[in-house]
């Protein structure tokens, strides 16, 4: 069995492409119930005038460019996990005498940024992208960072952090820290969250931090308002809704063959 990406996988012995739903989670203590992600409830979330209309103006080419989005944002949470455990970074290597870039410049413009949060900062790391399952919430996800950093008066907190690489923060990122903030704390006391934001990487800041704030040139994390928790009361009439119209939670896996042949005999 191979791994093509994150959630397909090809068997050489069968031939056979097998493709996950990636939208639930299992207990791997029981396989055979099913939650689903923090991003899929999130998709009842009304989408806005804006974007809307963006998605109108561009057709099918919208589709395209969520695609090559999500593909950047994976290749970024996945070189920030790396970097956080100690791995090195490299923005290309030499194959066969010729060079070949590991990550575009765009992303690789991100992961300087996300290392220069990380220097500048100096938070202790807890936990990286951490696989999570609330059976009271009924829901999993992937956190992507908990880290401890001193505040202005130089009392560690800890803190959840999510990291966004697109050109823009919505009104559901909020409600997506928050539920994984809930679903944290369900199960690490220890490690209480105190505060939860984004960590933006393609933001339009110009200059460092003052007084407290956590950013620099195109970088910044965004913490909202009212706390997590009253974030958190909202995700759940959201919920409500995805409920209504899902009232089993069933994954759509499939398969595709891997292999064709025309008998032409």
């Amino acid at each position: 069995m191979h791994k093509i990406s994150r959630n397909s996988f090809y068997d050489e012995n069968i031939k056979r492409i097998d493709v996950l739903d990636n939208r639930f989670y299992f207990d791997k203590e029981n396989p055979k119930i099913f939650y689903p992600s923090v991003t899929t409830i999130l998709e009842a979330y009304p989408k806005g005038w804006a974007l809307t209309q963006w998605h109108k103006s561009l057709g099918f080419n919208a589709d395209i460019i969520l695609q090559r989005a999500a593909i950047q944002g994976t290749n970024i949470h996945d070189a920030a996990n790396k970097y956080v455990n100690g791995h090195p970074l490299e923005f290309g290597t030499m194959v066969d005498g010729k060079f070949v870039a590991n990550y575009t410049f765009d992303e690789w413009e991100m992961i300087c940024k996300f290392v220069e949060f990380w220097t500048e900062f100096k938070p202790t790391l807890i936990a990286s992208e951490v696989t999570i399952l609330s059976e009271h919430h009924k829901l999993g996800g992937t956190i992507d960072l908990i880290v401890q950093m001193p505040n202005s008066k130089g009392v560690w907190e800890t803190w959840i952090i999510d990291t966004k690489s697109g050109n823009a923060l919505y009104p559901s990122h909020e409600l997506q820290v928050a539920a994984y903030a809930t679903m944290w704390n369900e199960h690490n006391p220890d490690y209480f969250i105190s505060r939860a934001g984004i960590l933006h990487l393609n933001s339009l800041t110009r200059t460092k931090g003052k007084n407290g704030a956590i950013q620099g040139p195109g970088w910044q994390i965004k913490e909202y308002d009212r706390h997590y928790a009253d974030a958190f009361k909202v995700f759940k009439h959201l919920r409500a809704v995805w409920d209504n119209e899902n009232p089993t939670y069933e994954p759509k896996n499939y398969s595709l063959p891997g292999s064709f042949q025309l008998n032409v005999a």
